[in-house]
C-alpha cells in the first residue's frame, strides 16, 4: 500500500486558518477566513488555494460548508487545541506537524460522505469569483481600518 498523498502547504494553512478560528465558536465565513490565512502567513489565499485546499479538506472530512460558513469537525478543533494549550509558544509548529500526521494516518473520520459530497457541491458557489473578490475587498477594508 502506498502511502497517501502528503498534506499540500496551501492546505495545511487552510486548515491552520479554519481550525484557529474554531476556538471563537462563531460560524466561519469566507471573509474569516482570508483574514486568518492572513494574519498567519502575511498573504493572501488566492482562490484557487481556496477551492483546491477546501476540496482536500471536506474530501478528508475535516471540514463541511454550509452556504456561507465552514464548520470544522469537533474532534479535529478539539485535538488541536489541547495541542495548542500543551506547546505554548512553540504551538504554532507543534500544531502544524500534528496536523501532518494526522492527515497522513486518516486517524480523524470527520463528517459523512453524505455531508462531504453535498459539501462539495457548494463549494463554487460558497467561493464563486464574485464572493471571493468581496471577501477580500471585506477584509482588506477591516484592516485598513485597524480591525485587522
Amino acid at each position: 500500500m502506498t502511502d497517501p498523498m502528503p498534506m499540500p502547504d496551501h492546505a495545511l494553512w487552510l486548515a491552520e486558518a479554519i481550525l484557529a478560528l474554531a476556538a471563537s465558536g462563531k460560524p466561519i465565513a469566507l471573509t474569516d477566513v482570508i483574514a486568518a490565512g492572513d494574519a498567519l502567513e502575511h498573504a493572501i489565499f488566492n482562490r484557487e488555494e481556496i477551492l483546491s485546499g477546501m476540496a482536500l479538506l471536506i474530501g478528508k472530512g475535516w471540514v463541511v460548508l454550509s452556504d456561507s460558513h465552514a464548520v470544522p469537525c469537533p474532534a479535529l478543533v478539539e485535538i488541536l487545541d489541547a495541542e495548542r494549550r500543551s506547546h505554548g509558544k512553540r504551538g504554532r509548529e507543534a500544531t502544524r506537524a500534528r496536523v501532518r500526521a494526522l492527515w497522513k494516518s486518516n486517524a480523524i473520520a470527520g463528517f459523512s460522505e453524505r455531508q462531504r459530497g453535498e459539501s462539495l457541491a457548494r463549494l463554487d458557489q460558497w467561493a464563486s469569483p464574485s464572493r471571493y473578490e468581496d471577501a477580500v475587498r471585506k477584509w482588506q477594508s477591516r484592516w485598513a481600518a485597524g480591525e485587522g
